[in-house]
């Protein structure tokens, strides 16, 4: 029987729309589909943005409580499975990007400093902190302030960063109750831009340090390898202060902020040193622990959260301590509570006079 071509073509016409039906009704599913997931992933992904409450402009009050900050950019909130109940959204109005650059630096210095505390910095840098002291010794310094909230202060700061290039700011206000926001940036600082440090010394700028005994002690931390080091005054069963009327209402914590009896143990914050290993660890574990104002007690908080123990070193003393020459080699750091020129001066030319200390340890 002769085949009939219009019957042919319109057999392949039928079978190609019912094809092309096919595959529209595939594509349009798995479009959907596709769709379907994106919205999940955009509720989700906002949800997550609302947990975290990231203030929206860059200054932090007095009291601690955000007023106005801007995200800088940075990723770890975002890339993070733990919940970040304290978000870190600062960045550096004032930095030394280079400072640390393909170089061998063995001691990091972070000077925690008052905006207006010119004479200090000054004093600081000529004296304990000059990063030619110890011939050999890749040492490097900075000094870490906050936002003052005179502008012709931070012109002065501005200007004094321009001479010395020591300098790393971030845009919170300078306050007493952002202390551990200032710990926290240094931290921050240490591993993004000097992470080649082997150790990092935290210290006040009322602090007169001894870096030649400092130095003699990190050799023998190095030559056994150690990691994971914290090491300073160490405090153990610290109580927070709950009466507001108190001596001591400087450190008032209400239960909301600290509902625990005791602080976790903590190296006091006029001076301690931590190996570099552990600064990213503590500052990443500080975004996830509830702020407290009460600086050495949040380091401490985060220290225990990774499991690490301050080691306590009779070397840093709390008090005045009186300088005549060699009677201060056995001292790391002291708190010295200095704020004359005169007195930072005097005590590291005593430092200096014939000690055993420069004889031993300075090359």
């Amino acid at each position: 029987m002769p085949l009939r071509i219009g019957s042919v073509r319109g057999k392949i016409h039928a079978l190609f729309n019912c094809l092309l039906v096919g595959c529209i009704i595939t594509i349009s599913y798995q479009l959907h589909s596709l769709l379907q997931k994106c919205d999940k992933e955009t509720v989700s992904r906002n949800l997550f943005n609302s947990r975290l409450k990231l203030p929206p402009g860059p200054l932090i009050s007095k009291s601690g409580d955000p007023q106005r900050s801007k995200l800088s950019g940075e990723t770890w909130a975002q890339q993070s499975s733990s919940p970040v109940v304290n978000p870190h959204p600062y960045h550096f109005v004032l930095n030394q990007e280079e400072k640390c650059k393909n170089q061998d630096v063995f001691l990091l210095i972070i000077v925690t400093t008052s905006p207006k505390n010119y004479i200090q910095r000054q004093d600081i840098r000529r004296t304990w902190a000059n990063e030619s002291n110890i011939r050999g010794v890749g040492i490097k310094r900075v000094f870490a302030v906050g936002m003052p909230e005179d502008p012709d202060v931070q012109q002065s700061l501005v200007q004094e960063n321009g001479a010395h290039g020591d300098i790393i700011q971030e845009n919170f206000l300078d306050a007493y109750r952002n202390l551990s926001r200032k710990a926290i940036m240094g931290l921050k600082w240490a591993f993004t831009y000097c992470p080649n440090a082997r150790f990092v010394l935290k210290t006040d700028d009322d602090v007169f340090v001894n870096p030649y005994r400092l130095m003699y002690y990190l050799r023998d931390q190095q030559s056994k390898n150690t990691s994971k080091l914290v090491t300073g005054w160490v405090y153990t069963g610290g109580k927070p202060v709950r009466d507001p009327n108190s001596p001591w209402k400087k450190w008032f914590v209400t239960m909301d902020e600290y509902p625990r009896d005791k602080y976790p143990s903590y190296a006091d914050g006029f001076a301690y040193v931590v190996s570099n290993d552990i600064s990213k660890a503590l500052y990443e574990t500080s975004l996830t622990t509830k702020y407290l104002f009460v600086r050495d007690a949040f380091i401490g908080l985060c220290m225990e959260k990774l499991g690490i123990h301050p080691r306590h070193h009779d070397g840093f003393r709390l008090n005045d301590e009186e300088v005549k020459s060699c009677s201060f080699d056995r001292v790391l750091a002291a708190h010295l509570h200095v704020v004359e020129t005169v007195d930072m001066v005097n005590t590291w030319r005593a430092l200096n006079s014939n000690c055993s200390a420069m004889r031993t340890h300075k090359t």
